[in-house]
């Protein structure tokens, strides 16, 4: 076989164990309230594996942890980081990075097969990479800019007051659960895949 008959059947098999994951995503449901840390807010903080308003590990280990468990919340995304390789940038202890993790129910919002369609033209990477932002910001600093620059090259507008931060000019992303400090980023949880100009 050819090397790119064997690039083909790749994109191939991870498209479809991310197809998988979408099919069998749970909707955004919270369980019991549970205390979370000051500065960390959102309706859906309680299934994030966090303490108080701290993760013990990289932006990456924290998409990895709220992917398992009985009540999976970013199972899709963590699939995405996996196949386009970007969990390793995530995974780097040395970054400073801000990054807007989509729940598996914005995923699951998308016209079906959508998520396989980008994953076999290479247009997941791109989309991923525009919700990882190059810099560390809390919402506050968030709420005093009108756009930060991402992984994918794109600016990102931002707007809105710290509590009610509207993410991207064409989703218009809200945040679900924000400030989450992990060890080498700060994640906000959205309700949105956020897209670049063109991707459909």
């Amino acid at each position: 076989m050819t090397q790119s008959g064997r690039s083909r059947l790749t994109r191939l098999a991870s498209a479809t164990a991310l197809a998988a994951l979408l099919t069998g995503c749970a909707g955004d449901t919270v369980p019991a309230d549970r205390d979370v840390g000051p500065g960390v807010y959102g309706p859906v903080c309680a299934r994030v594996p966090i303490e108080g308003a701290t993760f013990p590990g990289t932006v990456a280990d924290l998409v990895e942890a709220s992917a398992g468990g009985a009540d999976p919340l970013l199972s899709t995304l963590a699939g995405g980081l996996r196949v386009t390789g970007l969990r390793d940038a995530l995974a780097d202890p040395a970054a400073e990075l801000t990054v807007f993790a989509p729940t598996d129910a914005a995923f699951e919002a998308l016209p079906a097969g959508t998520v396989p369609r980008w994953q076999q033209t290479d247009v997941l990477d791109d989309v991923l990479s525009g919700h990882v932002v190059t810099g560390r910001y809390d919402a506050d600093a968030l709420a005093t800019v009108e756009a930060v620059g991402t992984l994918g090259g794109e600016p990102l507008v931002v707007s809105g007051d710290p509590a009610s931060l509207v993410i991207g000019e064409r989703a218009g992303a809200s945040v679900l659960c924000g400030n989450i400090r992990a060890t080498n980023g700060t994640v906000f949880v959205v309700d949105e895949v956020l897209r670049p100009e063109g991707v459909g």
